[in-house]
């Protein structure tokens, strides 16, 4: 078994303590310098440390099941023996320690690439098929990732991050792994979360911290684990969590570092991708009020028609104007989930043909109240293409609130977008670019700060923009050149010019969306849809390894190699050759290990992530 640590990993470790405490005033050049080398990163693989060859392990039914309910699920790392998990610990702490107390906060996003054994956790058969079994196979690793350490300083609040927020918040399509190499004791202050909060969702005026106070359905939960004992939780990204106390002062094992990842969807699902049994029946509870919730996420997992309500042809009149009711009444602390579970009943029941349950839906969704806004929504994703008449219809709005809304449900509820679906959003972007090049110089520059600094709160015309771009990237998970050749023409056409936005969030947003376009063949691009579409996919992909912002930056080059990815393997099928089938595997292995493990020249202690 290789010795994971000793006198040269404390060397290395001193030479990236020294480039990260001085507030990142060395070149990127030096940065990568101090993190190259023969040796490959700033730490040595940990003892026992290896890359999973091993087919993923994917997620059963009761785990899916789990995880749509729960939104969280405890990952078994029995890869690894308990050396490994403890060389990390050891490694973590001493970063922490030779960046003056600094840590995460010294490293933010470059702490993947210094710790060279976190490469084998996220690799691991677990993990892999976690991600693949809720993510599906063509998942995205988001460029953030980051170190968090307890404090003795008191608890966080309770808080759902922001970067992926949106009012549809119920479907994965962003999730977080969290690993403890040392294991999280409740002395050691383990991550807190609010088991079912995922899909719940507050007003402006009402806050985090009181969540668990006001939502009867959550209690908090410790994600405790015993000390020395490596460990990884996968969350849901709009889990409401927070960091809590460390109860004993910082004294070795008790300190407790947590390293966090983010990954996204980029395929719509068409069907199960966990280790899935036909025959498998799910309970969601009778008796749980969210039960019709989960129904209409698993239904979405499957990629299955949402459910049919229960519901005989006398009660039906009935149930709609009492579930209408429900979602269109006065806000009342804690009635979340009720309006919810009616919203979504009403949604089942409008693609089934229910006209009065679509209508209710479609008078929410302009309701002056924002509960009842937010929860038609919901209803009206539920009700898949029967929504979209509803969601244009606000989408052609001239005010940014009702476009935004139209955006969140059309990128939920368009299974099969035409053509003139994507044309409306584009339009509705264009409105939107114009009512922003007319505003008062303080909202533009407000906004281009704002995106700048990551504070603050987006005005409602760039909040629309967001949802318009997001709901592209959504629609592009839908569409292959080979079929929906014009759609998929569309959207590129569309997406592109918002690569050079002067919004951070939205060239972020826009460049993430070109993943699901990525994903594709460019000779196939060419073939079907044109050589300017193909041009323009590949010219976008490589404008954003110029950008500033890091995340536009790493999505590009990871554009780039899933682009890269596909043609090769359209040249394997068509030479049949094996050394020219391993050659093109090893060169992709390569280029993929360096894209995801490259040293940020942007993150330093002053911008983090």
């Amino acid at each position: 078994m290789m010795s994971g640590g000793g006198a040269a990993m404390d060397r290395r470790l001193a030479v990236l303590a020294s480039s990260i405490c001085d507030g990142g005033g060395s070149s990127s050049s030096s940065r990568l310098a101090a993190t190259s080398g023969r040796e490959g990163s700033a730490t040595s693989a940990p003892a026992a440390a290896k890359h999973a060859t091993g087919t993923p392990r994917l997620l059963s039914d009761s785990e899916m099941l789990q995880f749509v309910r729960d939104g969280f699920l405890h990952l078994p790392l029995d890869e690894f023996d308990d050396a490994f998990h403890a060389e990390l610990h050891s490694q973590s702490e001493r970063l922490y320690e030779l960046s003056g107390g600094k840590g995460g906060a010294a490293l933010g996003n470059n702490i993947y690439p210094a710790l060279g054994g976190l490469g084998d956790v996220m690799q691991s058969r677990a993990i892999r098929g976690a991600l693949e079994s809720v993510c599906g196979p063509l998942f995205s690793t988001s460029a953030h990732r980051f170190m968090h350490e307890s404090t003795g300083q008191g608890e966080q609040t309770f808080h759902k991050d922001g970067a992926y927020r949106s009012t549809v918040n119920l479907r994965p399509r962003v999730v977080m792994v969290l690993y403890v190499p040392g294991g999280a004791s409740l002395e050691m202050g383990p991550t807190s979360i609010l088991p079912r909060s995922q899909i719940l969702g507050l007003d402006q005026d009402e806050t985090w911290p009181d969540f668990e106070q006001t939502m009867p359905c959550v209690h908090e939960h410790k994600l405790a684990v015993p000390e020395g004992k490596g460990a990884a939780v996968l969350i849901h990204y709009d889990l409401v969590h927070r960091g809590s106390a460390r109860l004993v002062d910082k004294d070795g094992a008790l300190w407790r570092p947590m390293h966090k990842w983010q990954f996204l969807r980029t395929q719509e699902p068409t069907a199960p991708t966990w280790d899935h049994d036909p025959n498998f029946a799910p309970s969601f509870g009778d008796d749980d009020i969210l039960a019709p919730v989960y129904k209409s996420v698993w239904s979405w997992l499957c990629g299955a028609a949402p459910p049919v309500p229960k519901t005989s042809p006398a009660q039906k009149q009935h149930d709609v104007e009492m579930l209408a009711g429900c979602v269109q009444t006065d806000r009342v602390m804690g009635d979340e989930p009720e309006r919810l579970a009616a919203a979504h009943l009403l949604g089942q029941a409008a693609y089934h043909g229910d006209e009065a349950a679509l209508g209710a839906l479609a008078h929410g969704l302009t309701d002056s109240r924002e509960a009842t806004r937010r929860s038609s929504v919901h209803g009206l994703a539920a009700a898949a293409d029967a929504a979209n008449p509803a969601a244009l219809a606000a989408l052609a709005a001239s005010e940014p609130r009702a476009i935004g809304l139209g955006a969140d449900v059309l990128g939920e509820s368009a299974l099969h977008p035409t053509v003139e679906v994507i044309q409306a959003v584009s339009a509705a972007l264009d409105h939107l670019a114009a009512v922003i090049a007319g505003a008062t110089e303080e909202l533009a520059s407000g906004a281009h700060d704002l995106n700048r600094s990551g504070k603050g709160a987006m005005g409602p015309e760039w909040l629309a923009v967001q949802a318009c771009v997001q709901c592209l990237s959504n629609l592009a998970q839908r569409c292959q050149p080979a079929s929906e050749a014009q759609q998929f023409a569309a959207i590129v056409s569309a997406l592109t010019p918002h690569l050079r936005s002067e919004s951070d969030e939205v060239r972020r947003k826009a460049a993430e969306a070109m993943m699901p376009l990525a994903n594709c063949d460019v000779a196939e691009i060419r073939a079907c849809c044109g050589e300017a579409t193909a041009t323009a996919l590949v010219d976008g992909l490589r404008h954003c390894l110029l950008d500033p912002n890091r995340y536009v930056l790493a999505s590009g080059a990871e554009g780039l190699l899933r682009l890269g990815a596909q043609q090769q393997r359209q040249r394997q099928e068509q030479q049949g050759m094996c050394e020219g089938k391993a050659s093109a595997s090893a060169r992709q292995a390569v280029l993929t290990e360096l894209v995801d493990k490259r040293w940020c020249p942007v993150t330093n202690p002053a911008s983090q992530f």
